[in-house]
């Protein structure tokens, strides 16, 4: 088999772009390959679902293989690689139980592998019980442990990616948080929370909340996020506070109110 080879092109200005890769075999072609990748977990499996309980949702951390000039590969990291907040080793994605995500993800300009990620339910013995509780008031009212609040590293400085999901009988909620600092104490918009975003659907309405701190003015609905402790060091971390929420529909119907403990 012919051999493959690595080839960096080199940018003409200032300012550009980092090199791109290009692979050429040694008659000088451009080598161009496609690979598929899957990785499957079961709700709750220790192994590869970071919280480890039946959550309805995995945790997914994954880390790449990107070897030169073949199609980038997957696997699921190991604990060590969640451990160093200033190493960026793994990706994490969250999916729904019984649902899969898909997505390419480029080894250089022409290679590529197209990956999927998939969320088995749980089995019926596993751990079911969490720290997490929302109550939902307003035009929606529930109530659910079925809920997770989880935070990235985001390897700049102390700030941080807060994921939030949960699932009632008659609504979804899905949201993130970026926090300028993981100190803890409130966050509100501009004193500690840079941006959020919060979505519930409901057979019937959708509601949202979203916001940023450097376009106070287009904010619709409110967030309120507390952290009683420190979060723990590392590239997954499940936070301990409490979040308080507005969410809005945009015909003018009543709103909901959101408050989980985690």
């Amino acid at each position: 088999m012919a051999a493959l080879l690595l080839v960096l092109v080199l940018p003409i200005t200032a300012g550009a772009p980092p090199p791109v890769p290009m692979c050429y075999s040694p008659d000088g072609h451009v080598i161009m390959a496609h690979g598929d990748a899957a990785l499957t977990c079961r709700d709750g499996e220790p192994r590869c679902d970071l919280d480890g309980r039946c959550d309805g949702e995995c945790i997914m951390a994954y880390c790449l293989d990107n070897a030169a000039c073949t199609p980038p590969a997957a696997a699921f990291c190991a604990q060590a690689a969640l451990a160093r907040p200033d190493v960026h080793q793994a990706e994490i994605e969250a999916v729904v139980s019984g649902a899969q995500d898909q997505f390419i993800v480029q080894g250089d300009v022409f290679i590529d592998s197209l990956f999927t990620l998939r969320c088995r339910p749980g089995r019926s013995r596993c751990r079911r019980k969490g720290h997490c509780t929302m109550h939902v008031t307003g035009a929606v009212r529930a109530v659910t442990k079925r809920c997770n609040v989880w935070a990235e590293n985001t390897y700049v400085g102390p700030s941080l990616f807060v994921y939030l999901w949960a699932k009632t009988a008659r609504a979804t909620l899905a949201g993130n948080l970026y926090l300028g600092n993981a100190a803890p104490g409130p966050h509100a918009l501009g004193d500690g929370l840079t941006t959020f975003g919060m979505t519930m659907s409901t057979p019937r309405q959708n509601y949202l909340a979203s916001g940023a701190s450097y376009e106070p003015a287009a904010t619709v609905g409110s967030v309120a996020f507390d952290l009683s402790a420190d979060v723990p060091a590392g590239t997954y971390a499940e936070p301990r506070g409490t979040l308080a929420a507005t969410l809005e529909e945009r015909g003018g119907t009543a709103p909901v109110r959101v408050e989980m403990r985690f």
